[in-house]
């Protein structure tokens, strides 16, 4: 009835508004790229800091208050006191396009897909301690704030 008519339109709109997001570089996508940006480089910090076991660089990809961005550096500095190593990871987020621009706010939410392989934590010995498993393509939603310097993650769920 009169209830699907509306539903059906806005789905539609929406999947038009998103691939003129993708395909028109006349809108501003410098300031859109810099929030995609953001987020790679987040991404990349996490990936750096699972090798080194060093979080300065991960802890400047993201506000502070990002609940799972903390929770994770909190684990990688956890296994770096207590002297075990981290394998595997090697995170990659692509096809981010901007999902939602809440009105009024300096906050843009952006869709990607996380791409991941088995991750492992290890003791000093090399026995496996935890281990996550290898991710293909799930869809992650990150929130980025608009700071003083750029864009920068403030959320990830």
């Amino acid at each position: 009835g009169t209830m699907t008519t509306p539903v059906t339109s806005s789905t539609t709109s929406s999947t038009v508004a998103t691939t003129v997001t993708l395909s028109a570089t006349s809108v501003p996508p410098s300031d859109d790229q810099r929030a995609i940006e953001a987020v790679e480089r987040f991404y990349n910090a996490l990936n750096q800091s699972l090798r080194s076991l060093s979080t300065k660089d991960l802890r400047a990809a993201f506000r502070p208050g990002c609940l799972a961005c903390e929770a994770g550096a909190d684990k990688i500095d956890q296994s770096a006191l207590a002297g075990r190593h981290i394998t595997g990871g090697n995170y990659q987020i692509r096809n981010l396009i901007v999902l939602r621009r809440p009105e009024n706010t300096r906050l843009l939410i952006l869709r990607g897909e996380l791409t991941g392989d088995l991750l492992q934590i290890k003791d000093s010995a090399g026995r496996v301690i935890e281990t996550e498993s290898p991710i293909s393509s799930l869809p992650k939603t990150i929130e980025v704030f608009r700071s003083d310097g750029g864009w920068i993650v403030s959320g990830v769920s």
